[in-house]
């Protein structure tokens, strides 16, 4: 069976909250509607120093 297809998505300070979660449900749905092994991995990147940081974003409650 292939590897699932890779899907990066980019985070950034101040970034729209709906261009992350988006496309991110867009491969959810797409995954959820496969039979077997879904066909996609969906990763978040983000530079940041530490691990699980917050980060701020567009639409996000402040902190």
């Amino acid at each position: 069976m292939p590897a699932p297809h890779r899907v990066v998505i980019a985070v950034f300070p101040d970034v729209d909250l709906l261009d992350v979660t988006g496309p991110a449900e867009v491969f959810a749905v797409a995954n959820r509607e496969m039979s077997g092994r879904p066909p996609y991995q969906v990763l978040l990147a983000a530079r940041t120093a530490a691990r699980c940081a917050p980060l701020p974003a567009s639409g996000s409650p402040p902190t």
